[in-house]
């Protein structure tokens, strides 16, 4: 009976003809593993993909840096899966390429630069996330508006 009930937690959320799919297996550890694995192939055939969602993820697009570098993250992470691991310069690549075009983001970019403070990506996020704030603050927007409309 408990093991019926696992089967029926793990499949609840599953389309009715993925569950066709994995109707042979009984036992829930062995389903649970299986659908793992082929999730995993799916990511690993889907690497290039998840690169290309990695190059277009733009600051403009989201609501807060916060919200923008948890999107990044969230595809690293992924690209992980996928066999494809994310060097840190090219980490502070992906941040630094996709800031937004406008006046006050190119001024801070640069202002980063000469500085020396683009050395890792943690000191980069901590800059963004101050100067989010500091815009935030001029322009009078409240922290849950969105910055760019």
């Amino acid at each position: 009976m408990n093991t019926d009930k696992a089967w029926d937690q793990i499949t609840t959320m599953m389309d009715p003809v993925i569950q066709l799919r994995y109707r042979e297996l009984h036992e829930p550890k062995e389903l649970w593993d299986r659908t793992k694995t082929d999730f995993e192939k799916v990511i690993k055939l889907d690497g290039q993909y998840e690169l290309a969602k990695l190059t277009s993820c733009k600051l403009e697009s989201y609501a807060s840096v916060t919200e923008w570098i948890i999107a990044q993250e969230t595809i690293i992470r992924d690209l992980g899966i996928s066999g494809v691991k994310v060097e840190e310069t090219w980490r502070k690549f992906y941040i630094l390429s996709k800031l937004s075009n406008g006046e006050d983001w190119r001024t801070f970019k640069l202002t980063l630069e000469f500085t020396g403070k683009t050395d890792t990506p943690a000191n980069i996020i901590i800059h963004l996330q101050l100067f989010e704030a500091s815009l935030r603050q001029a322009k009078g927007l409240a922290l849950d508006a969105a910055l760019f409309i």
